[in-house]
Formats: C-alpha cells, sequence, structure tokens
C-alpha cells in the first residue's frame, strides 16, 4: 500500500525565501510517490508486453517512463487535494481511494537494446545502420504505440493526455512526436526516468541528443530556434511594437488572426491563468526567458566542442542537472557559461523562483475555480518591486552566453 500523496501549501502561504526548499521537498516526495506507484503497479511490464507484437522486435524493446518539462525540472506544484477539475484527479475503480498528484508532462523512450547487444557480440561491425532500421520499425508503428502507452497511463488519472513516445536511436531525438520541423531539446535537458530498466534511457537519449548536434550537424539549428525562442519570450517580459500597437509587458502577440494574448498586467498586479484560454500567468514571459536562454547556452557549447572540447561538453551532459537554478550553478561554476559575477547568476535565480512561485499561485486559483486571476502586487511599492525584478531578469537572462 503507498503512503500518503505528498500536499502542497497554497503557493501564496509560503515564504518567497522558502519557496524554492519546499518546492524541492514536495517534487522530490512527488516523484518518489510516482515511482513506487508505477513500480507497484507494473506499468512498464503491461507496456512491454502490450508491444511485443511490432515485427522484427518483438520482446527486445525496453521501455522507460520519463518525467518532463516542469515535472523533469522539478519546477511543479500544481497539487490542490481533493479538487477534481484541475490538477488532482481520482484514480480508477482498482485504485479507489488514492488521490494522485498533478498529471504529469512525460515521454515515453522506446529502444531495442539487447537485439543491439546480440548484433554487437557477434562480430565488430557498425550498429548505426541497425539503429536506424530498429529505430524506423519503431516510428512505423509509433501510433499503435502511442495507443497502447495512452492505454496504460491516461487511466490512471496521473499522466497528461498528451504522452509523446521518443525513440532512443532516432538520427533527430530532438523532435518532437517525429516531427524533424519541431525541435524541443530541452524535453531531453529536462527528462528523468520515473521507470527502472536495465538501461538508462534517458541518460542514453542526452547521448543521442549529442551524436544529433555533432554528427548530425544540427547544433546551429537547434541553437537559432531556441535564441529565436529565447527572444520571443523577453519581448513579453520587456514590451514591444507590434502591427501599429505598443505592447505593454505581460502581452504577447501570437498572430493577425488570434490577436493579443495578456498574461500580466503589472499596472494593475494582476496575473492571468486559463489554460483553455491560453493565458498563463509569468510562464510565457520570465519562466521561459530564463529556460530558453540556458538551453541556446547549452547548445552552443555542445555544438563547438572539438575533440577535447568535445569530451569535456559530452561530460557536461552528461552530468547535467534538471532543475533550472541548479543548471545555471552548475554551468557556471563548471566554466561553461559567462556572467559578470556568481551575484549576477544568484540575483537571476532568485528573480526566477519569485516569479515561479506567482505562477503556481495563479495555476492554484485556477484550479479552485477563480480563473487564475492572481493579485500579485496590491500596492504601489509592490508592483515598483515587481517591476524592478522583471527588469533585472530581463538583463541578466540574455547575459548567459557559453564560453566557446
Amino acid at each position: 500500500m503507498l503512503s500518503n500523496v505528498p500536499t502542497f501549501r497554497q503557493p501564496a502561504t509560503i515564504a518567497p525565501s522558502d519557496y524554492a526548499e519546499e518546492l524541492e521537498r514536495h517534487t522530490r516526495d512527488s516523484r518518489q510517490y510516482v515511482v513506487d506507484f508505477l513500480e507497484q503497479w507494473k506499468i512498464v511490464d503491461f507496456i512491454r508486453e502490450e508491444l511485443s507484437w511490432i515485427k522484427g522486435i518483438g520482446d527486445q524493446v525496453e521501455v522507460a517512463i520519463l518525467a518532463t518539462g516542469s515535472d523533469g525540472r522539478r519546477e511543479k506544484a500544481t497539487f490542490v487535494p481533493g479538487v477534481l477539475n484541475g490538477a488532482a484527479k481520482s484514480v480508477p475503480d482498482e485504485m479507489r481511494d488514492r488521490e494522485v498528484p498533478s498529471p504529469l508532462d512525460i515521454q515515453v523512450a522506446l529502444s531495442a537494446f539487447p537485439i543491439l547487444e546480440a548484433s554487437a557480440m557477434s562480430g565488430s561491425f557498425d550498429t548505426r545502420p541497425l539503429e536506424t532500421h530498429l529505430a524506423q520499425i519503431l516510428h512505423d508503428s509509433s501510433g499503435q504505440i502511442l495507443e497502447t502507452v495512452r492505454g496504460d497511463l491516461v487511466p490512471t488519472g496521473i499522466f497528461e493526455e498528451l504522452l509523446e513516445p521518443k525513440i532512443v536511436h532516432d538520427t533527430y531525438p530532438s523532435s518532437y512526436f517525429g516531427d524533424r520541423g519541431n525541435h524541443w531539446p530541452t524535453r531531453i535537458f529536462d527528462s528523468e526516468a520515473l521507470t527502472n530498466g536495465s538501461h538508462p534511457l534517458d541518460n542514453i537519449l542526452r547521448v543521442k541528443l549529442f551524436e544529433e548536434i555533432q554528427i548530425a550537424r544540427r547544433g546551429k539549428k537547434l541553437k537559432d530556434v531556441e535564441r529565436q525562442r529565447a527572444n520571443d519570450y523577453l519581448q513579453v517580459c520587456k514590451g514591444k511594437e507590434w502591427q501599429g500597437q505598443q505592447l505593454q509587458p505581460g502581452q504577447q502577440a501570437l498572430s493577425i488572426e488570434k490577436g493579443v494574448l495578456t498574461h500580466f498586467d503589472l499596472d494593475r498586479g494582476e496575473a492571468y491563468y486559463d489554460k483553455n484560454y491560453g493565458t498563463a500567468s509569468f510562464k510565457y514571459g520570465p519562466l521561459r526567458t530564463v529556460q530558453m536562454f540556458v538551453s541556446a547556452a547549452m547548445l552552443s557549447v555542445l555544438m563547438h566542442g572539438k575533440d577535447a572540447k568535445a569530451q569535456r561538453a559530452y561530460g557536461m551532459l552528461r552530468k547535467l542537472p534538471r532543475p533550472t537554478a541548479e543548471k545555471l550553478r552548475y554551468l557556471l561554476d563548471g566554466g561553461f557559461i559567462e556572467m559578470d559575477k556568481n551575484a549576477q547568476v544568484e540575483r537571476l535565480i532568485e528573480n526566477y523562483y519569485f516569479f515561479l512561485q506567482q505562477y503556481h499561485q495563479s495555476e492554484w486559483l485556477h484550479t479552485l475555480g477563480t480563473n487564475g486571476n492572481n493579485i500579485f502586487a496590491s500596492d504601489a511599492a509592490s508592483r515598483a518591486e515587481v517591476r524592478e525584478r522583471l527588469t533585472d531578469l530581463s538583463n541578466d537572462a540574455p547575459a548567459i552566453k557559453a564560453i566557446l
């Protein structure tokens, strides 16, 4: 029998100076809860058995369930015990009387390592053509794989409706749902295994991403995409001129057809969150700005590493922490990024957690049915403080640059 589900206090009731520590504790406990849940219900065994029909692989397929996104970074805190229309859900009848943490953003990593190992042992030859062949078999079966995974995982109530199968041997593992025109390397940077297997597929995915950057020469493409995303989110922090109008901080221009979304209003001291409408409080401003500038810097390191530098970059990727703050400290201490001084990194981390706490408060209020209208600054002095924090973050994040 599993222990009680981890709980998390309303974000606004936690002192800002304690928020990072409390969030780390909660996400660590939540992760362990889900790990125990998956182990008890043998979810991976169910998936492997259901995938045994794949021609050419059979029961040789390896499976791992990985948390990614804010779950992988251990930065998700949307949990309200007993609320069914939001972050907390009830599990199916056979698992009744249990509540589970907020739905996880996951990817299911698939490989066929036993076949590769057997082939490699039979003679010394390049296994890359075989990897490509195996990846193609899995891709050809991706629709059925996805339905199998959804059938096993979605009904538990733990997982998001949108599950991504990630083929370990894919030449372009950064592709989102196999779409080579849509790249999200952060889904590999931030992925963390929730299940044990004979192979650490989360680490192997990182190795494959390194090969995509170094061997397939996709580093510049990935870096350029992340830099553009970073600059787009930075404009949400700072405001910009668009279609003859001056957008204020917190406003995001989508398209001429879709218009402008207002995620937060500094003058009113309010942030807005509605998952259905698309407003996302401080997510698509300060939080994504920091995340994308960090990702772009890491890709620059990985792309420019040659010979000895490549080995060092490879080591960096293998040991890279997942939480944003830990990434920044690790990259700075390792000499992979340059910033003016340690104090600048610590200021950026402090402001990142400030906006993360406000974002979580907006999610919390939305879950309770208040549409996520979060009053984050109720007087002129506090609104001035938020403006200063946003200005500092907008200046500090672009300073995250790789040492090449």
